[in-house]
């Protein structure tokens, strides 16, 4: 292997990592489901083709304590988001394409390289940064009682891996639909822990 090969190839597999770190978690202000086309996940269609129904916000309603126009606002707040945040995803998409395309014609180059993870991660930035911005005038919208209901939720989250590992363990039961055969269950596209 030339040295040449040896840089592009360190290149690459940093920027890899790095383009997989910086991917955001699941959930948030990312896209909704959906938007792509033909039947199957992320398309708004269910397996067999039907319409599939709505994410409900009951839950959180009832827990946080939310009334209707609280939730209106917090829709209309996310929708808002999401067409600042459009943009720059159809950017970062087209120039990681483009990346892609020329390492694989072998015209790319380590400078090359560079700048284009460079610009990379500065649109990842601005995408999470919107989405912090709008996540903060969310929470900001709140009354101190929901801010700290909140706060608690925050909490279950970050417990999540420990959770799903406790699962796996058989230490604790999921919630009901969260198992096999319900949302989260075989063939299901429930909650996720």
């Amino acid at each position: 292997m030339t040295y040449t090969t040896f840089c592009k190839t360190l290149i690459i597999a940093s920027m890899t990592t790095a383009l997989a770190i910086a991917q955001p978690p699941g959930g948030g202000f990312g896209p909704p489901p959906g938007n792509g086309p033909g039947n199957g996940p992320g398309n708004g269609l269910g397996m067999n083709g039907a319409p599939a129904q709505a994410p409900t916000v009951d839950n959180a309603k009832q827990y946080l304590g939310l009334s209707d126009t609280d939730v209106a606002n917090l829709e209309a707040l996310r929708q808002t988001t999401m067409q600042a945040i459009q943009p720059l995803a159809e950017q970062l998409h087209q120039q990681e394409q483009a990346l892609r395309q020329a390492i694989q014609s072998g015209s790319a180059t380590a400078a090359t390289i560079g700048t284009a993870t460079l610009a990379l991660e500065t649109l990842h930035k601005q995408i999470t940064q919107k989405g912090t911005e709008a996540q903060v005038k969310a929470a900001a919208s709140l009354t101190t009682a929901q801010q700290a209901k909140l706060k608690t939720l925050q909490a279950v989250i970050a417990l999540a891996p420990t959770i799903r590992e406790a699962l796996g363990l058989g230490l604790v039961t999921a919630p009901e639909g969260m198992g096999p055969g319900g949302p989260g269950g075989p063939g299901g596209r429930g909650p996720r822990f």
